[in-house]
């Protein structure tokens, strides 16, 4: 299990901090996603080290990025 960390920009509303970490979570192999609230800091925990181009691809259509 390892975890990864990034910042994502574009939350502005507790929609967002559900929204974000659900995204997330669909990318394959990761098991929890934690966000430390409008400061946009997520911890993934996966079966394997998330890439910048996964969570990028995860986030495609939406308003929020890799910071």
């Amino acid at each position: 299990m390892t975890t990864s960390e990034f910042t994502i920009s574009g939350l502005h509303c507790d929609s967002c901090l559900k929204l974000v970490p659900m995204l997330l979570g669909e990318i394959n192999g990761v098991t929890d996603v934690q966000i430390s609230g409008m400061d946009g800091m997520v911890k993934i925990a996966a079966d394997h080290q998330i890439s910048a181009d996964e969570v990028t691809k995860s986030l495609e259509g939406t308003d929020y990025k890799i910071a």
